[in-house]
């Protein structure tokens, strides 16, 4: 059981806050160091969003909404970058 709150730690700070620099800068050890920073400075915060992506029922719901939002997202990426000024 104790084992859960490292992993509750390290899955938020990662996923809320490595991995979306890491798209950006595409430099996996910068956005490591960014996350353990980010996640010292807001230990709660990583704990929580940990815990709403590892325990099941929060991360279930979580999940599935990203399941079912995603074709939304990804029509309203496509409409907003799509060229108005070029023609078929």
């Amino acid at each position: 059981m104790i084992l859960w709150l490292p992993s509750f730690f390290l899955v938020g700070m990662a996923v809320f806050n490595g991995y979306p620099r890491l798209i950006t800068t595409n430099d996996g050890i910068g956005s490591l160091r960014y996350a353990i920073s980010a996640g010292k400075a807001k230990p709660l915060l990583a704990l929580v969003r940990g815990f709403i992506l590892l325990y099941p029922i929060p991360g279930w719901i979580l999940h599935w909404l990203m399941v079912l939002s995603y074709p939304f997202l990804t029509a309203w990426a496509i409409g907003t970058a799509l060229d108005t000024t070029e023609t078929a």
